[in-house]
């Protein structure tokens, strides 16, 4: 079973001026005299309150009993993140905007994917990713040009620049340091950024899952009465 909690008040800043990241979080859950109590099911990520805010919340979910012993015994307690006493409090699962593995947009599930033929990660090609040294462009080689350029050697990995197909950065379109990835859990500025029938298909997704967790919730709490 798992819990899931949210920490408030964290400086989005530390004292170098960077911000703080999910390693960071880590570090000082493991410190704290809480640590034992930090059964981390993923890594805790990171949401900064407004767009010129200081602080940010601290999303995480914890591996728990039935009774949900672990969440009782974080929930309200404090602990010291650099200068600020934060806060634990309870959350509402929140799985995120999906990320289809099939044609890697955000807003539906691979098994939604309505798209005629799969997009490789790497470099946004009509092909899967394990497909992308044979079929892209980059690695297929070409003669005619000048100086020619050398295929791919057969079972290397491809030694090209990458192309996210989301953000158009110089990275995977699976990478974690996407900015989409990042604001993976901030509907409101996936909403700007997807295109509408996308953005209702993931939202419509997200709602689903959720009102399955809180109904098996409420059965696990009338289980325990």
């Amino acid at each position: 079973s798992r819990s899931y909690l949210k920490i408030v008040d964290v400086p989005f800043f530390k004292a170098d001026g960077d911000q703080v990241t999910s390693a960071d979080v880590r570090t000082v859950m493991g410190k704290s005299h809480l640590a034992s109590s930090f059964t981390l099911a993923h890594s805790p990520w990171v949401m900064r309150n407004s767009h010129r805010a200081n602080t940010a919340t601290v999303w995480f979910d914890v591996l728990d009993s039935q009774s949900g012993a672990t969440a009782k015994h974080l929930i309200n307690t404090s602990f010291q993140f650099g200068p600020s006493s934060c806060f634990v409090r309870v959350a509402r699962s929140h799985s995120g905007v999906p990320l289809c593995q099939r044609c890697w947009r955000w807003g539906h599930s691979t098994r939604a994917c309505r798209s005629q033929a799969p997009q490789c990660p790497r470099c946004a090609g009509p092909h899967t990713e394990a497909g992308h040294c044979q079929h892209a462009s980059c690695c297929r080689g070409n003669p005619s040009v000048k100086p020619p350029q050398d295929p791919t050697p057969k079972g290397a990995p491809c030694p090209h620049a990458t192309c996210c197909v989301n953000c158009k950065g110089d990275h995977s379109a699976s990478d974690q340091q996407c900015p989409f990835w990042r604001h993976r859990f901030d509907r409101t500025w996936l909403a700007e950024k997807l295109a509408p029938s996308s953005l209702r298909e993931g939202l419509q997704e997200i709602s689903q899952k959720t009102a399955q967790e809180e109904r098996k919730g409420r059965r696990a709490l009338n289980r325990r009465r």
